[in-house]
């Protein structure tokens, strides 16, 4: 099936130590990061829906993070995003 009509409710629950390289608030409620592993260079998109101001990552400059793998749709392009559940800071 088409990865982009695939139910992420369905889909397996991850989690993991991540180093925050960039975050910004998206839409007022929306937190857009790009996160990586410690240790390695690959980056990864990644994107907290409706949180809370007191999750905000603030100065935090790694966070654990529970997360569904998505695909980003956005104007035509698709990519691989985190879809974060769960952030805590460290």
């Amino acid at each position: 099936p088409d990865i982009a009509v695939l139910d992420v409710r369905k889909q397996p629950m991850f989690d993991g130590l991540f180093e925050i390289v960039n975050q910004r608030v998206v839409g007022e409620r929306h937190l857009k990061m790009v996160v990586k592993i410690p240790d390695h260079d690959k980056l990864f998109d990644a994107i907290a829906f409706n949180t809370d101001q007191l999750t905000w990552l603030r100065d935090a400059a790694r966070a654990r993070v529970a997360y569904k793998l998505d695909v980003n749709d956005f104007r035509g392009q698709r990519s691989a995003q985190l879809l974060i559940e769960h952030l805590e800071p460290i």
